[in-house]
């Protein structure tokens, strides 16, 4: 569908310790860990829960985003 973004991940990303829903987008060179996630957080497009980082259906999280 035209103006929908594309799905999948992307190219030099990093993807530690994480739970990743369907349809959901990950743009270049980003990286996902534990660093920043010692403590519960809830956002539109992602949650941290007990050191596990779950990225949410539809979701989109962009280039340089570190968890």
């Amino acid at each position: 569908m035209a103006g929908s973004p594309i799905i999948g991940i992307g190219k030099n990303t990093v993807i530690e310790n994480a739970i990743i829903d369907k349809n959901a987008t990950y743009r270049r060179q980003r990286a996902t860990d534990q660093q920043n996630s010692e403590t519960d957080y809830i956002s539109q497009n992602f949650e941290v829960r007990d050191g596990i980082i779950v990225v949410n259906k539809n979701a989109i999280i962009h280039s340089g985003t570190i968890f």
